[in-house]
This record gives structure tokens, sequence and C-alpha cells, in this order.
């Protein structure tokens, strides 16, 4: 049997994460400090090797560490997948402007311009949503 890398409460703050929660949210749906969240946050960055938690949770979907419900079909743009994968590889909106030759406030609009079409509250949920539909480009 294959043993996960996360614990099941770092099992259950993911998904949270995934679905769009804050800290704060997570820690409210799951009965849980605060703090106990932020240690599990801090505890899934470093097993799943991410600097950001979109980046964690981009990560945690590619092992197959989380499943969410399904998606309805989108379309993205190139523009706001181009800028989407970014963020899934961990790179800040700065990072991804100066990379693609944008403004800070277009790679934000790009970004919330995909969170709408994916029906999606965060970054992070944008992700998992846009890998499994394949809408995002293929990262080493």
């Amino acid at each position: 049997m294959v043993q996960s890398p996360i614990s099941p409460a770092e099992q259950k703050v993911i998904e949270k994460i995934a679905e769009g929660c804050t800290n704060q949210e997570v820690a409210s749906a799951l009965w849980l400090s605060r703090h106990t969240v932020d240690k599990h946050v801090k505890n899934l960055l470093k097993k799943l090797d991410a600097s950001t938690r979109a980046e964690a949770v981009s990560k945690a979907f590619e092992q197959g560490l989380i499943k969410l419900r399904k998606p309805k079909p989108v379309v993205l743009a190139k523009a706001e997948a181009e800028v989407l994968s970014l963020v899934a590889q961990g790179y800040t909106e700065p990072r991804i402007g100066f990379l693609t030759n944008r403004t800070v406030n277009t790679v934000q609009t790009l970004a919330r311009r995909a969170r709408t079409k994916l029906n999606a509250s965060s970054n992070a949920e944008a992700i998992v949503i846009a890998k499994r539909l394949k809408l995002l480009p293929e990262t080493e």
C-alpha cells in the first residue's frame, strides 16, 4: 500500500485551500485554531516543495492527493492559461509580469478572468479546476 506524503489532517487542509478557503476559513470549517492551520500549511509547503499555497495545491493535484467536484466546461484565453500556469509554478505577479512582458495589473486581470471563468474563488482552486480540464500548458 502506497502511503500519502501528507497526514490526514493536512489532507483536509489542502482540500479546503483548493476550494479557495483562507487559513482562517479553513480553521473555522475544520474546527481548528488558526495557529494549527498555519502549521499544517507550513508543513504542506515543505512536503510538497512549494513556495505558495497555489503551487502546493497544483502539486497536490498532480500527485493525486486531492480531487474536487467536476467543473463545467470552460475555455481560457491563451494569456489567462499562461498566467495561471505560471502561478501554479510558484511565480509572483511581478515576476509573471516580467516574464510575459505584461504589467502587474494585466497579470492580475488575467488571473481574475480565469478565476471567474472557472468559477473559482482563489488561484489555488482555479489551478485545480484548470488542470482537471487540461486547460493549462504542460510543465516539467
